[in-house]
């Protein structure tokens, strides 16, 4: 099955933040990336604890972004860095998580992900995205490419729409990362459904993160 993966960005939500959230999470789709790169480490550690609950109600793994800190404090074993940091933590540190990710643009970079013990990336842009108007994006080949040569699951990133997800999980991703669409979806759940429906119509069997 398709992994779906929602990446928050509360600036975006029109609703209470928690209520979308909840909403998300209620779809039951694989895991929630809490990314709310402008909150400081007390500001952030508080919103995880509170989002933190609603993830364990409905089975939905909470991945906390760019925050060792507060994922040592709070004892949580999903993490996801970007490389640079990643490189700058330490084994030792790196080994306390069950699931940790990596933000990857390339395959060198992937490789390197792997290397330092990562158990899946995410790997963006793969299509034009307005997170990153000026990034040039990476394409399906380069996903195909990647997705290939690496043993550990690549998430695609990066303009990811109900529309052309089927094309990065039948060119071997492992799952979608979606940000936009899921702070800007009406209906959430019916949003998820045609993700899902989309997927399945090139289904493969993922790996596991």
């Amino acid at each position: 099955m398709c992994k779906i993966i929602a990446i928050t960005e509360r600036k975006l939500v029109k609703e209470p933040f928690l209520e979308r959230v909840e909403k998300i999470c209620a779809s039951r789709i694989y895991a929630l990336m809490l990314r709310e790169k402008d909150l400081p480490e007390a500001s952030y550690r508080e919103l995880a604890g509170q989002i933190k609950p609603i993830c364990e109600k409905y089975g939905v793994r909470l991945i906390l972004h760019g925050h060792y800190e507060t994922a040592k404090r709070m004892g949580h074993p999903y993490l996801h860095l970007p490389l640079p940091a990643l490189q700058e933590l330490p084994e030792k540190k790196r080994r306390r998580f069950w699931m940790l990710g990596a933000s990857c643009h390339n395959l060198e970079e992937v490789l390197w992900a792997r290397k330092l013990g990562c158990t899946y990336v995410t790997l963006s842009p793969v299509f034009p995205t307005s997170c990153k108007p000026g990034a040039e994006p990476l394409g399906l080949s380069v996903l195909q490419e990647v997705a290939r040569t690496v043993d550990i699951p690549v998430l695609a990133l990066g303009g990811v729409t109900t529309e052309n997800a089927s094309e990065v999980i039948e060119h071997g991703a492992d799952g979608v990362c979606i940000r936009s669409g899921f702070m800007t979806a009406q209906e959430v759940e019916a949003y998820v459904d045609a993700l899902r429906e989309n997927t399945s119509k090139r289904l493969k069997e993922g790996r596991s993160l």
